[in-house]
């Protein structure tokens, strides 16, 4: 048992306001799904030429959210042809052809599946984890995941529980109808953000029409704190519990 590619790949719809007055429509990349004993699980990958890297702390803030929208898109729809969905992961996987030192003394062929590796976040399931990399005994050259002597994953690797992923699901569903219910409301305050090194205004385009500058009055930068992986899933529980 193993996943299998969806080669037709239906296009999503997301609402993105309680009255459906807004939607957000796409196309998933590359959907993956396992069938076994009437579960389905589900796995998202979505194609960069760029240099982006799935970082938790940006999803929480709403501004890393496309991974995450196409898993509840795809669980919804799997849900709906009348399977019990379960996200097994979702990635980033980067269009490159990488040059391998020929000094190295690793196969080339696992150093090569190294440097083609995903990078997401996992179910940290293990028989799930199995399901998409059966050779994942002692971590995986694919997937985002180590293990330690006594079998439990590095704190470098990017796992969640099942619930903790649903979790994240959820959070983003609601940043994504706060922003649509702020859109229609004619909303057009400028805040932009300040994430460690990355500055929102560094690479914009249109900079020189959206008038912010920090020498007029009112124009500040929202500063946003780091957080660990552990400080993510606290914040995201105690919201849900509010």
């Amino acid at each position: 048992m193993s996943f299998r590619n969806l080669e037709q790949l239906p296009s999503v719809s997301v609402l993105l306001s309680e009255n459906a007055r807004m939607r957000l429509r796409g196309r998933i990349d590359r959907l993956d799904v396992c069938r076994r004993d009437g579960e389905v699980f589900v796995r998202v990958i979505d194609y960069k030429s760029g240099g982006t890297r799935f970082d938790l702390t940006s999803v929480y803030y709403g501004l890393q959210l496309q991974l995450a929208v196409y898993m509840n898109a795809a669980l919804e729809l799997e849900n709906r042809n009348g399977g019990k969905a379960r996200p097994a992961g979702m990635f980033y996987y980067h269009i490159e052809d990488p040059l391998l030192d020929y000094l190295d003394e690793e196969d080339p062929a696992r150093r090569l599946l190294k440097e083609l590796a995903w990078n997401g976040i996992v179910n940290s399931d293990r028989d799930v984890l199995l399901l998409q990399d059966r050779g994942a005994q002692s971590g995986s050259d694919v997937l985002p995941v180590k293990f330690k002597k006594d079998g439990g994953y590095t704190a470098a690797s990017s796992v969640a529980d099942e619930e903790q992923l649903l979790a994240l699901s959820r959070h983003v569903s609601g940043k994504l109808k706060d922003y649509g219910e702020r859109i229609l409301q004619g909303e057009v305050s400028l805040s932009p953000y300040e994430l460690r090194q990355e500055d929102a205004c560094q690479f914009c385009v249109y900079h020189s029409v959206c008038g912010f500058d920090r020498r007029l009055p009112g124009c500040r930068k929202r500063r946003l704190d780091p957080l660990k992986p552990d400080e993510v899933w606290e914040k995201i529980r105690r919201e849900e519990k509010a």
